[in-house]
């Protein structure tokens, strides 16, 4: 588990401060956690919750894809869809994603 919430923050590229702070936890639980310490369930939940285009399963077994196919399929979609857009739109659509 370790390893995988490791690369969790290095493919979303967060430091672990940031990473514990999106999750609702503080940098040395973090810490704890990538050098072996066991994972709550409801820490697994929330991670899911909060990135959910990561694979349940690959979280929880190290078995499969990190990221879920579809969620791939989507970022590819919306890339395609926001090239043509204008920079009105553009903008509009980062504020709508934000949220």
């Amino acid at each position: 588990m370790e390893k995988r919430i490791k690369e969790i923050r290095r493919v979303y590229n967060l430091n672990q401060t940031q990473f514990a702070e999106k999750i609702g936890l503080k940098q040395p639980t973090i810490a704890g956690y990538e050098n072996g310490k066991d994972v709550p369930m409801s820490t697994i939940v929330t991670i899911c919750q909060i990135f959910p285009d990561i694979n349940k399963v690959w979280l929880c077994t190290g078995e499969g894809d990190m990221k879920l196919k579809q969620s791939e399929d989507d970022a590819e979609r919306i890339g395609r869809l926001v090239f043509g857009m204008s920079e009105t739109k553009k903008q509009l659509f980062r504020i709508l994603s934000a949220m």
